[in-house]
């Protein structure tokens, strides 16, 4: 008899005893082992028993299927396998019934040599869309100013800074802006004067 034992991103175990010859893996509750993971495809994986042998295939999911940190499409699985789906870490056991339990083996962090570095860069969760959306605001930040200054043949900020309602709020800010104008006018000025 063999198990499966996942450990989600919240630290909470899923212990599968693999008693049917196939059972799904995914995000989705049609699955045999339902892994409630964004990292996690609508349909994962299949662990599949082909007489006293176990073999995992991966379905194409979006963040791969990880064994001792290979990306594998299918593989034969031994005991003690650390297996990923996505970012839900896993570890497959062998056991006689006759033998006492023991305690589940906790999978190691994943150490990445030269070669796995590539291929993590696609399990990145939550992080990868938190980069695009700061990407998104940056843009339009950039644009929005040079917009202002095309517009205007000045920056944005200090018009922001020494805009009348900043002015209300903060009180009354003394010095106005030196726009590169008026520096011109000033020097000519200074210069009249001595």
């Amino acid at each position: 008899m063999a198990r499966i034992i996942f450990t989600l991103e919240d630290l909470s175990k899923i212990e599968t005893e693999l008693t049917a010859d196939r059972i799904t893996i995914g995000r989705l509750s049609e699955n045999g082992v339902m892994l409630p993971s964004a990292s996690v495809s609508g349909h994962h994986a299949t662990i599949k028993r082909r007489g006293d042998a176990y073999f995992v295939q991966d379905h194409g999911s979006t963040n791969g299927t990880k064994i001792n940190g290979v990306e594998v499409d299918e593989v034969k699985l031994e005991n003690g396998d650390r297996l990923f789906f996505g970012d839900v870490s896993a570890v497959f056991q062998l056991r006689d019934l006759s033998v006492k339990k023991k305690d589940p083996v906790e999978p190691q962090p994943e150490v990445q040599s030269g070669d796995d570095a590539a291929t993590s860069s696609r399990s990145w969760g939550c992080a990868r869309y938190f980069l695009i959306f700061t990407f998104i605001i940056m843009a339009f930040a950039a644009g929005l100013m040079l917009a202002h200054a095309v517009k205007y043949q000045r920056f944005l900020l200090p018009d922001i800074i020494y805009s009348e309602p900043v002015r209300k709020y903060f009180g009354n800010i003394t010095e106005e802006p030196v726009r590169s104008g008026d520096r011109d006018k000033s020097k000519a000025a200074n210069e009249e004067q001595k």
